[in-house]
């Protein structure tokens, strides 16, 4: 009878365990864990950057608090976040499409989108005064890309994730993102992507 209760403590302690894990992680199946970070989860975007569904609470924001760790990533070094953010055009950025079989788009602006009646495009101006520094890390932690955009740079940034990584079991990718305003004020964040 004791061994009967003892079998049976361990199973549902078992299963407590994995629901637990399971309820903290909402899109389980994408899931890694590297030096620095585990990465788990996305937000899902189409081709025009509209949301379809599924979204990581903690991606594509400015309000990061990096550890040491990723903070080693871009030098260590220049994190003033303690500070007022001189940028009026900057919002939350977004990286789409996600999932993406190779191309992604990075935005960082609100866009002010002026157009005429007699044009068939419209005018989207982007703010350009911040440098944008990506890093691209794979799901094992290791550095594919990396992306400087000076101040004067449109803050629409495209990349071929192939491109900087043709190891087709890479399936899931960080980009960190470090924004820095002309009074060397910083903002920090990450997304994740996943690549079919």
């Amino acid at each position: 009878m004791k061994k009967k209760i003892l079998i049976l403590t361990v199973i549902l302690g078992t299963l407590f365990l994995s629901c637990k894990k399971e309820k903290n992680n909402p899109n389980n199946s994408i899931n890694t864990t590297g030096q620095c970070v585990t990465i788990y989860g996305y937000t899902s975007k189409d081709v025009t950057n509209a949301s379809t569904g599924i979204t990581d609470t903690t991606d594509w924001r400015l309000d990061d608090n990096w550890t040491q760790c990723e903070r080693d990533l871009f030098g260590g070094t220049n994190y003033n976040t303690a500070c007022i953010f001189d940028d009026t055009l900057l919002s939350n950025p977004s990286g789409y499409p996600n999932p993406t079989t190779n191309l992604f788009h990075f935005d960082i602006g609100r866009h002010i989108i002026s157009s005429d009646t007699n044009l068939i495009n419209s005018i989207i101006h982007h703010d350009s005064t911040i440098t944008v520094d990506l890093l691209v890390l794979n799901q094992r932690n290791q550095q594919v890309g990396f992306i400087h955009s000076n101040k004067n740079a449109v803050k629409l940034i495209s990349f071929s994730l192939n491109l900087m990584d043709s190891t087709t079991a890479d399936t899931i990718f960080r980009i960190y993102y470090k924004l820095t305003d002309l009074n060397n004020c910083v903002r920090t964040g990450h997304g994740d992507i996943v690549r079919h």
